[in-house]
């Protein structure tokens, strides 16, 4: 397989050269601009100039989980260095990720593969440097940390979780990847001490944590469940923390979530990325529709159709107010609608 570069957005382009003629001329749409494109194979007395070099087979692969940022990728790892980072055009890694995690470098972090005398493949992970480090099983790596990864190892990259798949891509099976994201969600829990509530964006899902009180609540509902709104500052609340079922209008590429808030009273769509209950109490951290800014959100229930709302550690939530952004309250009342 060759793999070219669009020439307007740099997206790459794999096809197969061995099915088509020597010194033939070949058209290309490219699958993220749509712009067309030309390529001339080399005759076969040029194939081995560096025009058109040809890629070495991947020994390996980052699953790239999926979150707010951006959609599950897979990004092939070869011999050498891989550098792997946020990709922007012109970027120096060649091994980037599409994503519009702010926390992530363009060069963030390298991966150089060798293969040993055995004749296997050994992976080696260091930080670029970053600025906000590598993390290799929940441990950061200092700047002269060189650490050997192995399948299905675990490393985080701002807020960026990849799993390291050795092998060709057709490996990673569905039941692969159910596997590792129930790794992740145990690790990060153990790492918690059960003190905390964590949950991992791991193949679009976000485990509710639930106690006992919450399993046997004699309520004739579920409070954190329902369309709720303010009336006070007409904002609309979509709400099933107990499974991920709703879908934010024009968000529809990001699957199903937990809840969203919309509404003429703030700006933009806030969807939801972590949540935890505890008895009538529940805290759900909301990100933008861009990514940019994210919000814990305290919510209590006061009765059947009655939730309070308490923005945590200030308010990044805002409305527009002529041609300036505007903090909303961090109070808020919701009632079922």
């Amino acid at each position: 397989m060759k793999r070219i570069r669009c020439p307007k957005c740099d997206e790459a382009v794999l096809f197969d050269e061995t099915r088509y003629e020597a010194g033939r001329i070949l058209v290309f749409e490219c699958p993220a601009c749509h712009k067309q494109f030309k390529l001339r194979l080399p005759s076969r007395s040029s194939e081995g100039s560096a025009a058109t070099p040809t890629e070495s087979p991947a020994v390996g692969h980052l699953v790239v989980v999926e979150n707010v940022f951006h959609f599950k990728q897979t990004i092939p790892l070869h011999e050498g260095e891989n550098v792997v980072g946020r990709w922007v055009k012109g970027t120096k890694a060649n091994a980037a990720i599409k994503t519009v995690d702010p926390s992530m470098d363009t060069t963030h972090c390298i991966i150089t593969v060798n293969r040993t005398p055995a004749g296997d493949f050994r992976f080696v992970l260091r930080d670029a440097p970053s600025h906000t480090g590598t993390f290799l099983q929940s441990e950061i790596l200092n700047d002269h940390d060189r650490a050997i990864i192995r399948e299905g190892d675990i490393i985080t990259i701002g807020a960026t979780t990849l799993i390291l798949r050795e092998g060709e891509d057709d490996q990673f099976s569905h039941h692969a990847a159910m596997k590792f994201s129930f790794s992740l969600i145990f690790l990060f829990v153990l790492f918690a001490g059960g003190s905390h509530h964590f949950s991992v964006a791991a193949e679009r899902t976000s485990p509710v944590f639930l106690t006992p009180a919450d399993s046997l609540s004699p309520s004739s509902r579920r409070p954190f469940e329902g369309h709720f709104h303010c009336a006070e500052t007409n904002v609309d609340l979509h709400l099933n923390l107990y499974e991920e079922e709703l879908i934010a209008p024009g968000f529809e590429f990001l699957g199903p979530m937990n809840a969203y808030l919309k509404g003429p009273g703030i700006y933009g769509t806030w969807m939801s990325t972590r949540v935890s209950i505890d008895g009538k109490k529940a805290v759900v951290r909301f990100s933008n529709d861009i990514g940019s800014e994210s919000q814990d959100i305290e919510l209590v229930q006061v009765n059947d159709s009655t939730l309070t709302y308490r923005a945590r550690g200030g308010n990044a939530i805002r409305k527009a107010v002529g041609r300036k952004l505007v903090k909303v309250t961090d109070q808020m009342t919701f009632r079922l609608k």
